[in-house]
């Protein structure tokens, strides 16, 4: 067991101690309780995350659409137009 699991268990046991302690329920009861509070957190949490990352990827493909958007109307005045392709349009 890793120190941060050994932590994470020992916090866990100490509020399962400590709710026992308030509403006069056995230990092992206290300990279902908060495993079925953790497991109802992380879904709720899941869930923001997905949603989240969504929300991360629209605005990822919103920034290109919008860099691709500026190259396209960007016009740099005062240079000349390069002529040049298939002889007889204009190439000198």
């Amino acid at each position: 067991m890793g120190k941060n699991s050994a932590y994470r268990e020992s916090k866990r046991r100490e509020r399962a101690s400590k709710l026992a302690a308030e509403t006069g329920i056995t230990f092992e009861e206290a300990l279902i309780q908060i495993e079925a509070r953790v497991k109802a957190a992380g879904k709720i949490l899941a869930k923001n995350a997905k949603s989240r990352r969504k929300e991360e990827q629209i605005k990822e493909v919103k920034s290109k659409r919008d860099q691709l958007e500026k190259f396209k109307t960007q016009v740099t005045p005062g240079k000349r137009p390069v002529q040049g392709g298939a002889p007889g349009l204009g190439k000198r």
